[in-house]
């Protein structure tokens, strides 16, 4: 595959303050597109999308947390992430998906994992990330 998510990773975020709990590719023969969804553990997610050919890897030019958009709400992040899948011919040829409905039902797939990294964060920080300052 042409996604080089160790990008992700060395860009700094990830480890440092932020976890990344989505990451969707499409790949053609040289062709690749890559959906990234970043946390910072406190209920803020940022969404990163990058595209390119073999002679380049995913996020690359990605320097820093200003460089994805964000932060916003889970649910803001679902919308932004379906509508990024939605238009991403690569990934719905990869994922066999066509309508709509195929599309939001993908999207939450790739986020039921966000309750494991919510469950994570909060053991590490006995804070969940949705209460901001912990449970109410």
């Amino acid at each position: 595959m042409c996604k080089d998510t160790e990008t992700i990773y060395n860009s700094g975020l990830v480890g440092k303050g932020y976890t990344e709990i989505v990451s969707i590719d499409g790949v053609d023969e040289v062709d690749w597109s890559a959906i990234s969804v970043l946390t910072d553990g406190k209920g803020n997610y940022w969404v990163g999308t990058d595209c390119g050919c073999s002679c380049n890897s995913a996020f690359e030019l990605y320097n820093g947390i200003d460089d994805f958009t964000g932060p916003m709400t889970l649910d803001q992040a679902k919308e932004s992430v379906f509508e990024e899948v939605k238009n991403d011919r690569l990934v719905c040829r990869d994922y066999k998906l066509g309508d709509d409905q195929s599309v939001r039902e993908f999207v939450e797939q790739q986020f039921n994992n966000t309750d494991t990294a919510d469950s994570q964060v909060e053991e590490e920080t006995g804070k969940h990330p949705q209460d901001g300052d912990g449970h109410q």
